[in-house]
């Protein structure tokens, strides 16, 4: 059996090619048909037929009188064909339960924990969640049963920590060029390893390190002059372009990105279906100035299969959280059918948050509620830190409690419920602080501090909460819960957390659920959860073309109603001064941008931004410039502003009139 290991994980950038093992034999006081059968269930899982291997190794799972061991191993194999088959959260489950059963000290299961450790790591990758894909990788890293393994495992941790702890990521990647030094590395082994440096350079903002490691990662898998180019190939080419751009050289930048494949078969692709991306502020803090350029791939049915952060401005969870955005995208299968499978693999875009309508954070106000309530009741003061370095308080002080023998009271429940919001905690554990802190909590806390840790626990049961299902139906449950359902700012919290789980298209549900918030009377005009609704009722009505109830929604809730979706008479456009940028020209590159605009009064364009670039960082500029020279009707504005405020105006630059 191949090890399913940290390769998995590489379908982005490639992987050091892992060793053929044998993998660990039935356990010897199994009876002769359960060997037959565990034997015919791994023959199927190395074949790939993952539908009939996840049956095998379900039957195995309820045959009676199996081990714990034995059982234990089991999952772990089901946990592989599970996440092939991309039911994640069963995968993760399976592998969690797998893992805690192995005995820890009987060194002829390390290769079973080292494939349990990377199946957690693979999901987790999958879905975006790198802390915890990071946690994974680097429990497999230390008991990988040979170098191969170990290398192919560090090369995977070094992509996940890029945009978790680029510091850590930075020592795995000095312990993998020392144990590769000893290594035959094949050219493209060495390749794939030189484009998760020249990714980690670019993040840490070191652009001429980055450069020339990304020179490197080309010519190792045979330079510009090679025509026999592969996936890894143009990311690698694309990977130097942006180095290069960043650098201050866009003359070289242009030549690799040319052969890289970007700004090609554009007639093609164009833009999608849908393509949100974040509001700024939102759940995920993302500002204005921060940008990510994020790869996805496009199934055959034109939704995205995956997408991953290449580069990131605004700290490593900003390109995440770019990434998990274009996730919801989808495009016209019919337009894609004469585009290359090569392109539809590795299509790459600048992003930048949008600005239409202000966002403040949910769980933000959520959370701040149960900080203050713990704080009056004798919690410490909140403190400013890292990341890191308030993991690092919290789990110190979560140890002297338990020595003390603390079983509650508010500092105990702060510690817990710090420990689960902290964006580096891996979401097992964060899951099991925010199920304890609930526990622990006093019933006399106000039901909207106790929301934000039942959302917290919801949020973390699943391994991708975004598109999960279970997630909503947790939220329902709550709304139905007398402690929630009674309290105004409780129930209007949770109904604004439903609605913005649904898709762009659910427009009717999503004011099904903002409505009743907008008509309360219990709640006051100014309270954040009001506002907010109002807010998101308003972007659901100009989507359905009530402009005049739009505008009414966005004035109730106290904010500037001259947001262009809903004024009552947007000003029209009457031309522009479009010009294809030279540079681009000259290399044959086609592309797009979408951008946001504030329209003046007078009709001119005070200011605009891009929010969406194909190819990254080509055309932005460009199509800054051509919506900043539009110019549009002329309207009256009583305050003398602007005519109105995050138009979207897209640009096409074709060569083909």
């Amino acid at each position: 059996m191949r090890v399913m290991g940290a390769a998995v994980l590489m379908t982005a950038v490639g992987s050091i090619a892992m060793a053929q093992t044998t993998p660990p034999p039935a356990p010897s006081t199994a009876a002769g048909s359960m060997q037959q059968a565990f034997e015919s269930a791994t023959e199927l899982t190395d074949k790939g037929n993952w539908a009939d291997a996840l049956a095998a190794w379900e039957a195995l799972e309820k045959r009676p009188r199996a081990s714990a061991r034995t059982l234990a191993i089991i999952r772990i194999r089901k946990s592989v064909a599970l996440r092939n088959l991309g039911r994640f959260d069963e995968a993760a489950e399976a592998a969690r339960l797998g893992l805690a059963a192995l005995p820890a000290n009987d060194p002829t299961l390390i290769q079973d924990r080292f494939v349990g450790e990377t199946q957690r790591g693979a999901i987790a990758y999958r879905t975006l969640d790198y802390v915890t894909a990071a946690d994974a990788l680097a429990k497999a890293a230390a008991i990988a049963p040979s170098d191969a393994d170990k290398a192919s495992t560090l090369l995977s941790l070094v992509t996940v920590q890029t945009f978790v702890d680029p510091v850590a990521a930075d020592a795995s990647l000095a312990r993998l060029k020392e144990l590769t030094a000893k290594m035959a590395l094949k050219p493209a082994e060495t390749g794939n390893l030189l484009i998760a440096e020249t990714e980690l350079r670019l993040n840490q903002g070191r652009f001429k390190d980055a450069v020339k490691v990304g020179q490197a990662s080309v010519n190792a898998f045979g330079g510009l002059s090679s025509s026999n180019i592969d996936l890894n190939d143009a990311v690698a080419r694309s990977n130097t372009a942006i180095a290069m751009l960043l650098a201050g050289d866009p003359e070289s930048a242009r030549r690799f990105l040319a052969y890289s494949g970007a700004g090609q078969s554009t007639q093609e692709f164009r833009r999608g279906f849908e393509m949100p991306v974040p509001f700024c502020g939102a759940e995920d803090g993302l500002k204005p100035e921060d940008l990510a350029v994020v790869e996805f791939s496009i199934g055959e049915d034109g939704n995205i299969v995956s997408a991953r952060p290449v580069y990131a401005v605004g700290g490593a969870a900003a390109g995440l959280a770019f990434a998990r955005g274009a996730r919801e995208w989808s495009f016209d299968p019919a337009k894609l059918k004469t585009l290359p499978p090569f392109f539809r693999k590795k299509v790459r875009v600048e992003l930048r948050c949008s600005t239409a309508f202000p966002h403040p954070s949910l769980t933000g106000v959520l959370d701040n509620e149960l900080s203050r309530w713990l704080q009056d009741n004798g919690a410490p003061d909140a403190e400013r830190l890292t990341t890191l370095a308030r993991r690092s308080r919290d789990l110190a002080r979560l140890a002297d409690l338990e020595r003390q023998g603390t079983k509650a009271g508010a500092p105990l429940v702060a510690t817990l419920a710090s420990l689960a919001d902290n964006p580096g905690t891996p979401r097992e554990d964060a899951h099991r602080y925010a199920e304890q802190a609930l526990a622990l909590l006093d019933p006399a806390a106000p039901p909207v501090a106790r929301l934000s840790l039942a959302t917290r626990t919801l949020e973390t049961a699943q391994v991708d909460r975004r598109s999960a299902a279970q997630y909503r139906a947790g939220l329902e449950a709550l709304l139905e819960s007398p402690v929630y359902r009674d309290d105004p700012r409780a129930r209007a919290a949770i109904r604004l957390l439903i609605a913005d789980r649904l898709s762009r298209k659910q427009n009717d549900e999503a004011a099904r659920f903002l409505e009743p918030i907008a008509q309360d009377t219990a709640l006051p005009a100014t309270d954040a959860f009001k506002v907010g609704a109002l807010i998101r009722l308003a972007a659901v009505q100009a989507r359905q073309g009530q402009r005049e109830a739009a505008r009414r929604s966005f004035e109730m809730s106290g904010l500037d109603a001259q947001q262009c979706a809903v004024v009552d008479a947007a000003p029209k456009l009457l031309g522009n001064a479009k010009e294809f940028p030279e540079e681009a020209h000259r290399w044959g590159f086609e592309g797009w941008t979408i951008n946001e605009l504030d329209i003046g009064a007078d009709g001119l364009v005070p200011q605009a931004r891009s929010i969406v670039s194909y190819p990254p960082f080509v055309f932005t500029t460009a199509g800054i410039d051509t919506v900043k020279s539009a110019r549009f009707t002329t309207s009256y504005r009583p305050s003398g502003g602007v005519g109105c405020r995050a138009q979207r105006m897209a640009v096409n630059f074709s060569l083909i009139n």
